[in-house]
Order: structure tokens, then sequence, then C-alpha cells
């Protein structure tokens, strides 16, 4: 019980900017788990792609048919990008296309993560002027709880800067170890894009 009196406690002292702190921490935290899980799902496909590619006296026909079998979002669109070459696309402008295709949708959400983080320091920056503010009104207005009105402010505004930087610290991580995913997200893609033009000059 005395645990929870003084999360409780803490709570009330930080005021109730530590509330939209608590939904920042929460979004950053989804937002990396969605990326990171996103992410590992096309790795798996891409690597699956990768096998297929490296199979022996295959051709652009029976790959494409593979392709929508797999039915996977990374195969139909190579797939969707080798029908687009035999109709007469540029192949190095068909087979870009499908990899910034899967990059840019990683980037946004990589924005989304960098505007949570960069809003959680921000929240905490704003609980510790509304501290600082009132506790130069109990300066100001005096009297005999002068004393702990100046505590009570400087408390809230103290625990709100903790609380922000805090919860930055998981997205600052997150934000790195996710773009190395992206990088070598792109780098399979290279792979694949280089496999497949081999394959189409070779038809």
């Amino acid at each position: 019980m005395k645990g929870f009196e003084g999360i409780f406690s803490t709570w009330g002292d930080g005021g109730y900017l530590l509330l939209p702190l608590a939904l920042t921490s929460m979004l950053i935290f989804a937002q990396i788990f969605r990326s990171e899980f996103s992410m590992r799902d096309l790795s798996k496909q891409l690597r699956e792609l990768l096998v297929l590619l490296e199979k022996k006296g295959l051709n652009v026909g029976s790959l494409s048919q593979e392709m929508v079998d797999c039915a996977t979002p990374i195969m139909l669109g190579y797939a969707q990008a080798l029908s687009q070459v035999k109709q007469g696309a540029n192949t190095m402008s068909a087979l870009v296309a499908v990899e910034e295709g899967f990059c840019t949708q990683q980037r946004k959400e990589m924005i989304t993560l960098s505007a949570l983080t960069a809003a959680a320091p921000l929240l905490g920056l704003l609980g510790t002027v509304a501290g600082m503010i009132h506790t130069f009104d109990a300066v100001a207005v005096g009297g005999g709880d002068t004393g702990s009105q100046v505590a009570e402010g400087i408390s809230s505004a103290l625990l709100t800067t903790q609380f922000g930087l805090v919860i930055a610290l998981p997205g600052v991580f997150g934000s790195a170890h996710l773009y190395k995913r992206i990088r070598n997200l792109e780098t399979h893609l290279v792979q694949c894009r280089f496999f497949l033009l081999e394959l189409l000059e070779m038809r």
C-alpha cells in the first residue's frame, strides 16, 4: 500500500501535466514496438525473396508466378514491378518505386516517433514554467504558508522536467535502433534489385 501511496503522492506533486506526459510515454513505446514488428516482418519477407531469387534456373515468368503465390506485400510489390517492366516500363524506375514505397512508410513512422520524443521534454519544460509561476505567486502573495507553497511549486517544476527527460530517453534510443533497421532494410532492397536486374538482363 505504501508503494501505491508514494506513486499517487508523486503524481499529485507533479500536477496536471503528468497526464499528457504519461500519454506521450505510451505513444512512444507503442510507436517503437509497431515500427519494430513492421520492419521485422518486412525483413523476413525480403529474406524469403532473396532465397527465391537465388534459385537456379529461375526465369521471369516463373518468378512472377511464385511471387504472386506467396502473396506477401514485398512479393506482390515486386511482381507488380515485373509486370510493369513486361509492359514496357523502365526497369530501374519500376524497381526503385517498389523500394521507395516500403521505405517511405517506415520513414513516416520514424517522423511520428521523433515528434513524440521531442514533445516529451517540451511538456516537461512547460511544467517547469507552470511550477515556477506558482512559486513566484506564492512569494508575491506572502502569508504564513509561503514556504510550503514555494516548495510545492519547485517540486512540481522539477518533477515534470524529470519525467519529460526520462520519457524522451526510450524515444531517443528507440529511434537510433529503428534507423539502423531501416538502413538494413534499404540494403536488402538494393540486393533484391540487383538480383532482379541480373535476371531481367538474361531473359
